[in-house]
């Protein structure tokens, strides 16, 4: 994962072999740059398949699984909540949705805006130059401001405040110990808080009870570990389920495919596609992303997207 970074900003370039959190503190922007992946919202209870040019935002604390084929690359835009505080304080008062696989090309303006807007950051970040933090800054603002005005779903606010600590130990907790036969029991012991405490938590703040965020984590390991030779036997009790079929049974839940279904599309992936180093700047690994940030000829009004 090779990052372009600064203090409240920063950009990171994803493969498939990164490793990401189910959650994190941070306001996220995702575009795909090539190939395909799939990502996983918990209120949206199906996994999308994702191609060049989709973009989605992910919200702080939002439960979401998100994975790239082989040879597939994306570009994550985060923002530190401080650094959201100070630009669009109404991003961390309300959900932001921001998902442009879920519509159609009609409805694509507003997306373009943010696409160009992202373009123009990364242009700006990746020149690495101190005396231009000032413009980088204003770049990287501009991207907040697209989804204050065109992606804020006020109907829907976020309530963490206090409960963000909890919150990290408890997730760290299942990180440490998804390979175990663990319950709730376990992490109300573990942290001194009750079970009905805790079952709240998941619910009401990440959307997910608690046997399915650990359901969700071990899938997510075993995703990882069938692009091996491993035995399916041998991954379900390495990622923690208690027997193969409970893992064919959340593959088909999440995913509606089952293990040895999804081995044999990351196969035929793999034959057809191969391995590629991590590009240089101007490479054209990311001129998806890069044709956006001259404004096109006559561009449709956007609109606030809902």
């Amino acid at each position: 994962m090779e990052a372009f970074r600064l203090e409240q900003f920063w950009f990171t370039l994803l493969h498939s072999s990164d490793l990401r959190e189910l959650w994190h503190p941070e306001l996220e922007l995702v575009f795909l740059l090539q190939g395909t992946g799939r990502v996983y919202f918990s209120d949206l209870k199906t996994t999308y398949t994702l191609r060049e040019k989709d973009i989605f935002a992910v919200n702080s604390f939002e439960v979401q699984s998100f994975e790239l084929d082989e040879d597939a690359a994306a570009l994550s835009f985060w923002a530190t909540p401080e650094f959201v505080g100070n630009v669009a304080p109404e991003l961390l008062k309300y959900r932001v949705n921001c998902r442009s696989f879920l519509y159609v090309e009609e409805k694509q303006p507003a997306f373009d805006v943010l696409r160009q807007d992202l373009a123009r950051a990364f242009q700006t970040v990746n020149k690495r130059d101190k005396s231009g933090v000032s413009f980088s800054k204003s770049s990287a603002a501009a991207i907040l401001e697209d989804l204050n005005r065109y992606f804020l779903d006020d109907r829907h606010p976020l309530e963490y405040g206090h409960v963000q600590q909890t919150l990290r130990q408890v997730t760290q907790y299942i990180q440490n110990h998804y390979r175990e036969k663990i319950t709730l029991e376990d992490l109300a012991k573990h942290t001194f808080l009750s079970k009905t405490y805790l079952s709240r938590c998941f619910t009401r703040y990440l959307g997910i009870s608690f046997t399915g965020y650990l359901e969700l984590l071990r899938l997510s390991h075993a995703a990882r570990l069938l692009a091996g030779q491993g035995t399916l036997s041998g991954i379900a009790e390495e990622s923690g389920f208690p027997n193969v079929n409970a893992m064919i049974q959340a593959f088909k839940r999440y995913r509606g495919v089952t293990p040895g279904e999804y081995r044999r599309t990351l196969n035929r992936w793999g034959e057809t596609n191969s391995r590629w180093d991590m590009p240089e700047e101007g490479s054209g690994v990311f001129d998806a992303l890069l044709r956006y940030a001259a404004p096109p000829p006559a561009a449709a009004a956007a609109e606030r997207v809902q």
